[in-house]
């Protein structure tokens, strides 16, 4: 990693207890399932974040839904935070993976049965350099990291899968970090556009949600680098997409939903992440010029930048 780089992803972001926000229902941790053909079960695979940009649509990352096989997830269960974003979450929204972006690391989630979420507002513009924002999510606790985030929620849900009936037990509370824009770059073997930041992330808050000083969402946090601060994919460059699908169907396998329907009825009685390192091509993005107010201060010079270690963040059972 060379030196300009070192120097820019110094982290000053610091962890701190959500303070009630009107907004925290918007927010949701998102439990990932797959099919298990052979003993016709559910398995929790791993956990994520997400962000109702609808009321009844939600935005996560690809790689959060996506099975070890490259599969998509046959089913999720979706964890909204509450009002009083200190309290945890309670994962009883049963939903599905309705699109996943061909080539950007996003998904649209949609819940199976009608529900209304409250959803965020949304930027039109691509941020600049400089700019305060706060991430949402929920991590998991790491090494070096054991008192950012919970695992009460995956352990609330292995005990689901064995004892049946409704995810009674409460789960971890939503995590909030503040940082600020360091560099807008793009990948360059995919063309997403990203926000460099020194705001604090780790295994679970992918797929989950950057807001500005305003309280507009900007993106969603997708990887880290080697000192855990969030690279996010900006929001912008996702709109075309998700209007062309933000109203595809919700569909689910039969065996599936007959198998949960029949587990909720039901009255019976050391974590691995996937990791990916690797040296990515990044350069900054030129942006035209901004036509709203926000604030639009920092470089739009074109700068080549290698060996940028990164990882994504799922949290893994």
């Amino acid at each position: 990693m060379n030196k300009f780089l070192i120097a820019s992803f110094i982290f000053v972001g610091i962890p701190f207890a959500a303070e009630a926000s009107s907004s925290s229902p918007s927010l949701l941790q998102i439990a990932v399932f797959d099919w298990n053909t052979s003993t016709k079960h559910l398995e929790v695979q791993s956990l994520g974040s997400g962000t109702a940009i609808d009321h009844d649509l939600i935005l996560t990352n690809k790689h959060v839904v996506t099975l070890k096989d490259g599969s998509t997830a046959d089913f999720v269960l979706v964890c909204p935070a509450q009002y009083k974003s200190t309290h945890s979450v309670q994962c009883n929204i049963p939903a599905v993976v309705v699109s996943v972006h061909p080539k950007f690391d996003a998904a649209l989630i949609r819940p199976i049965s009608d529900i209304y979420l409250p959803s965020v507002r949304t930027a039109t513009q691509v941020g600049s350099a400089g700019e305060q924002i706060r991430v949402y999510g929920f991590p998991r606790p790491t090494d070096g990291l054991q008192n950012f985030g919970g695992t009460r929620t995956m352990e609330n849900i292995k005990k689901w899968q064995e004892t049946g009936g409704s995810v009674e037990a409460k789960g971890d509370a939503l995590t909030i970090t503040r940082g600020k824009i360091k560099i807008v770059a793009q990948r360059k073997d995919t063309g997403e556009v990203y926000y460099l930041t020194d705001a604090k992330v780790n295994y679970g808050n992918s797929g989950g949600a950057a807001f500005d000083e305003n309280g507009v969402f900007i993106g969603i946090p997708t990887l880290k680098d080697t000192e855990s601060n969030a690279l996010i994919l900006t929001y912008p460059q996702l709109g075309e997409w998700i209007s062309l699908n933000m109203n595809n169907p919700t569909q689910i396998a039969d065996d599936v939903w007959k198998f949960y329907s029949q587990q909720i009825k039901s009255t019976k009685e050391d974590s691995s992440v996937t990791t990916t390192s690797s040296s990515i091509d990044w350069q900054r993005e030129r942006r035209a010029p901004s036509k709203d107010t926000r604030n639009t201060k920092g470089t739009t010079k074109q700068t080549k930048m290698s060996s940028v270690r990164t990882t994504y963040f799922r949290s893994q059972r």
